[in-house]
C-alpha cells in the first residue's frame, strides 16, 4: 500500500489518499497514544464488523483484521476495505469519494446554492441518507450518533440529470442496540440546565465533539439533558441534516458549520433543552418558501421536535421523500 496525498483531517484521524491492490482507497490514521482518537477506531470497527478479530504476523508486526465482511451492506454506508494496527497508529480502509463531503458540495456556491434548480437533487441526496439510516435502526441495529452534512460522502452529482450518490460515513461514535442499556423512560421537557458534566465536556473540547457526545448543534435535547440516545435522536439530528441541506448560503455564512453560528456550545446546549432552540428558518427567501413551505420544512420541524414521539421513523422518512420526489 502506498500513502499519498492528504484529503483533510477529522477530529480524531487524518485522511489520505492511498493505493491499495491497484485501486484507490481513503486511509484514515488514528493515534492509538490519544484515547479519543483510538475509541473513534475501536467505535469504526464495532460498527462494521460488530466483534472484529486481530491476527499478528509474526513478520511484520501487522495486526491484520481477519473477517469475511463488513457486516454494513448498504449502497448509502461507506464501505470498509480493511484495517490494521502498527506503530501506534491504526489504519481504516474505505472507498474513496472524489468529490469530498455533503456540506463542502452544498456550500460551494454552485448549481446546488440555487433552489429553484436543485431542490430535487437535494431530495435525492435527503432519501438516500435516510435510506441508510434506515437500514441502520432496522437491519444493522446501528445508532449512528454523529448524522450531518460533514459526515455524507458525494460520489457522484449532476444537477442536470437531477442525479446524485450520496453515502454516510464516520461511525466513530456509533453503538450497536445490544450495548445500550434498558429501554430508556419517557423523556419530559427539561426544567432545568444541561448536568454539570456534560457542561465541562462542551465548554473544554475545541472540536464540537466528544467520544460520547458526538456534535453538540446536531444532537437531540433528551441526549443533551439525560443522556438517553434511540432512534428519534438520530432522526433529530436528520431534521439538522436537512436544514443544512435546504438553507440558503452566501459569501459570508459559506465557511460556517454551525447551524447556531452566533451562539457557544453551552448556550447552543442550554437553549436546546430549555428554550426549544433550533435552526433559524429565518435565513429563507420568499421563493424558497414556496418551494419547501408545504412538505419540507413541516417535515424538517417533525424531526427536530422536542417530543420524541411527534418524530417519525428513518422508514417514514424515506416513503414520505419519496413520495414528494415523485409528485414533482
Amino acid at each position: 500500500m502506498q500513502i499519498q496525498d492528504s484529503l483533510g483531517q477529522g477530529s480524531h484521524a487524518r485522511v489520505y489518499r492511498a493505493d491499495y491492490l491497484c485501486s484507490s482507497v481513503a486511509i484514515k490514521i488514528y493515534d492509538n497514544h490519544d484515547k479519543a482518537s483510538l475509541n473513534a477506531f475501536i467505535g469504526e470497527l464495532e460498527a462494521y464488523y460488530k466483534q472484529p478479530v486481530y491476527h499478528t504476523e509474526p513478520q511484520t508486526g501487522h495486526q491484520s483484521m481477519i473477517e469475511n465482511g463488513s457486516l454494513l451492506q448498504h449502497p448509502n454506508i461507506v464501505q470498509v476495505v480493511g484495517a490494521y494496527q502498527k506503530n501506534n497508529k491504526s489504519y481504516l480502509l474505505t472507498e474513496l469519494s472524489e468529490h469530498g463531503n455533503l456540506l463542502q458540495l452544498i456550500r460551494s456556491q454552485g448549481v446546488l446554492s440555487e433552489l429553484s434548480k436543485a431542490l430535487k437533487t437535494k431530495l435525492k441526496a435527503c432519501i438516500q441518507v435516510a435510506q441508510a439510516l434506515a437500514y441502520l435502526h432496522q437491519h444493522a441495529q446501528v445508532y449512528h450518533r454523529d448524522l450531518k452534512a460533514e459526515n455524507v460522502l458525494v460520489f457522484h452529482q449532476s444537477v442536470e440529470a437531477d442525479s446524485i450518490l450520496v453515502k454516510l460515513c464516520d461511525f466513530g461514535v456509533s453503538k450497536r442496540f445490544e450495548l445500550e442499556a434498558n429501554a430508556p423512560p419517557t423523556v419530559q421537557k427539561a426544567s432545568s440546565p444541561p448536568s454539570a458534566e456534560i457542561s465541562q465536556v462542551i465548554a473544554t473540547e475545541p472540536a464540537e465533539r466528544t467520544q460520547t457526545l458526538g456534535t453538540i448543534p446536531w444532537m437531540a435535547p433528551e441526549f443533551l439533558e439525560h443522556r438517553i440516545f434511540t432512534e428519534k435522536s438520530d432522526v433529530y439530528s436528520f431534521g439538522i441534516l436537512m436544514y443544512e441541506i435546504f438553507r440558503p448560503y452566501t459569501d459570508s455564512t459559506a465557511s460556517v458549520a454551525s447551524p447556531y453560528p452566533n451562539l457557544q456550545l453551552v448556550q447552543i446546549s442550554y437553549q436546546v433543552v430549555n428554550e426549544g432552540l433550533r435552526p433559524d428558518l429565518g435565513v429563507f427567501k420568499r421563493q424558497d418558501l414556496s418551494l419547501l413551505g408545504q412538505q419540507i420544512i413541516p417535515l424538517m420541524k417533525q424531526c427536530w421536535s422536542s417530543n420524541v414521539d411527534d418524530r417519525p421513523t428513518a422508514r417514514d422518512l424515506v416513503k414520505r421523500l419519496t413520495s414528494i420526489v415523485q409528485k414533482m
